[in-house]
């Protein structure tokens, strides 16, 4: 141990004394030695009392108080040593080291305070007082309670306060000191050191902050949180879940700690059962977003939606799912998707309450018709030419009754558009004609056709256009006397608000009450309506606007309160030259062969009716009424087949099911699959089971042998029709 600045002192005074201590010692040594020859003449018991034995003793003292010098000098060199090696350590230290005497005097300071402090260690040694003066005046009665009573204790102090440095920057110390004692337990006084913490401090309290946000977080938020370790491969229990877990789910927080995610999840949506949003997936992705659907303690259903992260904490990863319950936001989906439903529909009933009386007017003409070709057939059979001209009449009648067959589908079913080139005049007057038939005697209408030309377009939405505009106008007059005009003609737009081009354009004038400006600028919004609560769904002029949109037109309104409206419906004309060369292409699709074709259908009609066409065409062709002896031939000779045709309804097995087992056995056939009209079989199934051709009847046989070149040629690209 290392002594101080008392214990120098001492040993320096008595080093000064010992040349005296020897002069005396020396004078008494001469003495003894003057009388000795006395004492060899003759005795003298004086003199030996007197001299010779205090020299004696004093010799003896002189001899160990010499021992006792010499160690004093071997202490200080020591004391001199280890101060020195304390020195040349605590000299290069980051902290603030001191040293106080018994007293309570400083008597070291290390250079590093001027570092924490602004101020020398000469300027501390000066100036006692100096290092209570920067104490904060908050902290400064406890340091002073702590450290200016110099007591003898083996107890390490402790105390952490904060100063104000020389440029008024605070700093946090963390003090430690303890007592010092030399090699024979002197105590010496105490050292002392102060670590200057400041920046962990401030980092302790932005995480005791950060961590406080958290709780509140954690806590006050509406969405239930969970907390659990990863697991690869399943899921472990919950380490934490915030209070509104709790309150939503039924469960304590010591209950939830023994539950995992799969205890609180729905069967269905049962994480053992998933194979997308697993934890492996979680680390890869480091973040999920996923509905599903959560049971509560008393199993009531929680359509929730979860947003998973993984994080990781001292080494170890955990998972923490913020879980949403959307039960109000699933409900007002599913109103709003039933209120569509129901609004669409209500929509579509309206239009096939209209086309319904026409519909049956026209089915009964397009009938005669047929009657009529076939009877005039019968009278004159031996006027071959005659007989070609009536048969192609029969052609057109049933051509006419397919596509109005197809109208209800569209309107009933959501049967498929499909786009190409007409005359526009001809749907107009079409649908004209189906709405005299529906609309009051009292009201007029008035025709003013002036064009032939072509649009590419669906002819079922134009059609339906026509319906809607018209239908609208005649329910403006309120049933009673009024005209109705229809305008059709041809224009040129150069304007800079629509594309430049040639125009046809739709007129369709009422004579009803017409509409206030406000009503003006509402009436293409979905379910804005003029009409009484009850008569009108509010969607007739929005699906309008949407039709004509969708094919590169637009609408153009005027009205007058009264007087009554106009609308205007530009599309654009489709040029006559590009539709011929896509007749000239269908043309050359019309293909000859002489490949294999096998041909399934319960209907014999339809079975002789194919077998007949494509042998005139060179095929070699198989016919089946049963789906299942059609398997078992391709079974036996799948390679005696190049093309399978089918029928999708029929008895034992399905037209989609014979397709997959014939695949199965051979994966490259080329299969077309065709339907009256069937829900469950659509185009995009069909082509994910491997069917690539798909049509619906009656099919035109320019488009049926089209399909079959494309599926038969390999350079050429499946097409359905």
């Amino acid at each position: 141990m290392l002594n101080i600045k008392a214990d120098t002192t001492t040993t320096t005074e008595l080093q000064r004394g010992i040349p005296i201590i020897g002069a005396l010692l020396g004078a008494l040594m001469l003495n003894s030695l003057s009388y000795g020859q006395k004492i060899i003449a003759g005795y003298d018991p004086y003199i030996w009392k007197a001299y010779i034995v205090p020299s004696f003793f004093g010799l003896i003292f002189g001899f160990f108080h010499g021992r006792y010098i010499n160690k004093l000098k071997s202490s200080s060199s020591a004391l001199k040593t280890s101060e020195g090696k304390y020195h040349a350590i605590a000299d290069f230290t980051f902290d603030w080291e001191y040293w106080r005497d018994v007293n309570g005097d400083l008597i070291y300071v290390s250079p590093s305070c001027e570092k924490i402090s602004g101020y020398q260690a000469h300027e501390f040694l000066q100036d006692p007082s100096l290092f209570f003066s920067l104490v904060h005046p908050d902290d400064l009665e406890d340091v002073k309670q702590n450290l200016t009573h110099m007591t003898e204790s083996t107890d390490t102090r402790k105390l952490n306060f904060r100063i104000i440095d020389r440029s008024g920057k605070t700093h946090w110390i963390q003090h430690n000191c303890l007592s010092v004692y030399d090699s024979n337990g002197n105590w010496l006084g105490r050292r002392g050191n102060n670590h200057d913490f400041t920046a962990l401090k401030a980092a302790e309290e932005a995480s005791l902050n950060h961590a406080e946000r958290f709780r509140i977080f954690f806590e006050a938020t509406n969405d239930a949180i969970f907390v659990h370790p990863f697991k690869k491969n399943g899921f472990k229990p919950f380490i934490e879940v915030n209070p509104i877990a709790c309150q939503r789910y039924g469960y304590s927080r010591d209950e939830f700690l023994k539950l995992t995610v799969a205890d609180i999840t729905e069967e269905a949506f049962s994480p053992k059962n998933e194979t997308i949003n697993t934890p492996s997936q979680l680390l890869e992705s480091q973040h999920q977003v996923f509905e599903t659907a959560h049971i509560t303690k008393t199993g009531e259903k929680i359509p929730v939606e979860t947003n998973r992260n993984i994080l990781e904490q001292s080494g170890e990863l955990f998972i923490i799912s913020v879980v949403r319950d959307i039960s109000d936001r699933k409900q007002a989906e599913a109103e709003k998707e039933k209120l569509q439903s129901q609004l669409q529909q209500s929509q579509k009933m309206e239009a096939i309450g209209t086309l319904a009386g026409g519909i049956a007017h026209d089915f009964n003409n397009i009938l005669t018709g047929i009657l009529g070709y076939a009877e005039l057939l019968q009278m004159d059979l031996n006027e071959k030419a005659s007989s070609k001209e009536y048969l192609q009449g029969i052609v057109n009648a049933g051509n006419r009754a397919s596509e109005l067959v197809h109208q209800i589908l569209t309107f009933s079913r959501q049967a498929e558009h499909k786009t190409l080139p007409f005359t526009f005049l001809i749907v107009v007057k079409e649908a004209l004609n189906l709405i005299r038939s529906t609309i009051p005697a009292s009201i007029e209408i008035k025709k003013d056709i002036n064009s032939k030309a072509k649009i590419m377009a669906d002819p079922t939405q134009i059609h339906q256009v026509i319906m809607n505009l018209c239908t609208n106008a005649y329910q403006s007059m309120n049933g009673l006397d009024g005209v109705l005009s229809v305008r059709v003609f041809d224009t040129e737009i150069k304007e800079t608000n629509a594309s430049p081009g040639k125009y046809i354009v739709l007129e369709v004038e009422d004579t009803g009450v017409g509409m206030n400006q406000e009503a003006l600028m509402r009436i293409f919004d979905p379910y804005f309506t003029t009409k009484d609560f009850g008569k009108g769904t509010g969607l007739g002029l929005s699906t309008v606007d949407g039709i004509v949109k969708k094919h590169n037109g637009f609408i153009k309104v005027k009205s007058r309160e009264g007087i009554g409206t106009v609308f205007q419906v530009f599309l654009p004309v489709f040029e006559e030259e590009t539709f011929q060369q896509n007749v000239e292409q269908n043309e050359k699709a019309f293909r000859k062969g002489t490949e294999r074709i096998m041909v399934v259908d319960d209907e014999p009609l339809i079975l002789n009716s194919y077998k007949t066409i494509l042998s005139k065409q060179g095929y070699k062709v198989s016919t089946f009424s049963e789906s299942k002896k059609a398997l078992e031939q391709f079974a036996q000779t799948p390679d005696g087949f190049d093309l399978v045709i089918t029928d999708m309804t029929m008895p034992q097995m399905t037209g989609d099911k014979l397709s997959e087992k014939i695949l199965d056995i051979k994966n490259d056939i080329p299969i077309a699959i065709c339907t009256g009209y069937h829900e469950r079989l659509t185009r995009e199934k069909a082509i994910e089971i491997g069917i690539k051709g798909y049509f619906v009847k009656p099919v035109p046989f320019p488009d049926f042998f089209k399909m079959i070149g494309d599926l038969l040629d390999t350079d050429r690209l499946p097409q359905n029709t």
